[in-house]
């Protein structure tokens, strides 16, 4: 499945199974299960490689405009939390990650959203 692929050891192997992920969720009108699943691994996971990994399959979710639109809010806001928690982690690669996430949900914020963040 992906997202035991995501965990994999070769970086390969998860950088393929975020594209895979990518399309296989345009197709997918639920994403709820799934992002709740990776942003709940993200938040937890100790090793650095596999959260960045973790992170780029939630940012090709949330990268597709139609598929992003399908996240909840609240879902959506548990993302943004996460995300903004993750740009203060101690590696490079996780914040910057965590950067990029969070960017890729403002987009589906209206501007009331935006202004209370």
């Amino acid at each position: 499945t992906f997202r035991k692929a995501l965990r994999h050891k070769s970086k390969a192997v998860r950088d393929e199974t975020v594209k895979g992920l990518a399309q296989m969720m345009k197709h997918n009108p639920r994403v709820d299960n799934v992002v709740q699943d990776l942003v709940n691994q993200a938040a937890t996971e100790e090793d650095a490689a596999i959260k960045v990994s973790l992170l780029e399959g939630l940012i090709a979710v949330t990268a597709d405009k139609p598929t992003g639109k399908r996240i909840s809010k609240p879902l959506l806001g548990k993302l943004l939390n996460t995300s903004g928690d993750l740009m203060s982690h101690k590696h490079d690669d996780v914040r910057y990650a965590g950067a990029t996430l969070f960017g890729s949900c403002l987009i589906f914020l209206d501007d009331n959203e935006l202004e209370s963040r």
